[in-house]
């Protein structure tokens, strides 16, 4: 059994069967004392905000930590390394990164892992770039991962207004999912985890109603407040009276040649 996994899984452990730990994202998934965190964008030469995010990490982390590890030694496995979600197989381990940008390592990772330079899918047909994705240009594509909310393949031509548009969605959607995980309810894993999928629907499509409606009187009382108030007052500014002499004072030396000295 061969898991790719950031979060690892008891089960796979107790399935009574051989099983090999595959890290196909980033090497720094697994920890080196001298090497940034995972995911953290930091570089490699520069340590100054490592500490601090290693606390900030544990912090947040602590509590979902401790429950992960205690289902794990109630089941009789023994808990992950500090500060992380998984563990490594003591048959086989492997990670995917080529070697020309692969991290420089303080610990030597043990026997059991092996790095992959690169691997290439044989279950699928061939892809032809020119043929799937024809005309001028570039094409920037996105992983399977990542893009596995799109219906099919899309060219992305940013700066154009159907870019903007597209962009203007995903605000909008991440607008609302921060309004769902504490700005009008605070919907959180332990919150759902006791319902089943139809409570759980039903709930959240009530939870969705009811922002909705919030959402509409929002704008509806805005749209009132804009038109009740009242226009801004309208000032002239004050017109000056009198002459350049007036405003800058008959102290100023006539002009004209000065009369040759006595």
């Amino acid at each position: 059994m061969c898991t790719d996994n950031v979060t690892g899984f008891p089960a796979v452990e107790l399935a009574g069967c051989p099983w090999a730990r595959f890290v196909s994202a980033n090497p720094l998934e697994m920890r080196d004392p001298d090497l940034p965190p995972p995911l953290s964008g930091l570089p490699t030469d520069d340590r100054r905000e490592v500490a601090g995010l290693r606390n900030e990490y544990r912090r947040v982390h602590k509590d979902p930590l401790a429950e992960h590890n205690e289902f794990r030694v109630s089941v009789g496995l023994e808990p992950c390394p500090p500060a992380e979600f998984n563990t490594h197989s003591p048959l086989l381990n492997l990670y995917l990164f080529p070697e020309v940008v692969n991290y420089p390592r303080s610990v030597p990772l043990d026997t059991t892992w092996h790095r992959l330079q690169s691997t290439v899918r044989t279950s699928e047909e061939p892809f032809d770039v020119d043929e799937q994705v024809p005309g001028e240009g570039k094409a920037v594509y996105l992983s399977p991962a990542s893009a596995a909310e799109l219906p099919h393949w899309q060219r992305f031509l940013p700066g154009t207004t159907a870019w903007r548009i597209s962009y203007g969605r995903r605000q909008v959607v991440e607008g609302v999912n921060a309004m769902l995980k504490g700005g009008f309810v605070n919907i959180q894993h332990k919150f759902l985890r006791v319902f089943g999928l139809a409570k759980m629907t039903l709930l959240l499509a009530f939870t969705l109603a009811g922002y909705n409606l919030e959402a509409i009187r929002s704008f509806l009382s805005k749209k009132e407040a804009e038109r009740t108030a009242a226009p801004p007052k309208r000032t002239r500014k004050k017109r000056r009276t009198g002459t350049w002499t007036d405003v800058i004072g008959s102290d100023r030396p006539e002009s004209g040649r000065s009369p040759p000295p006595g």
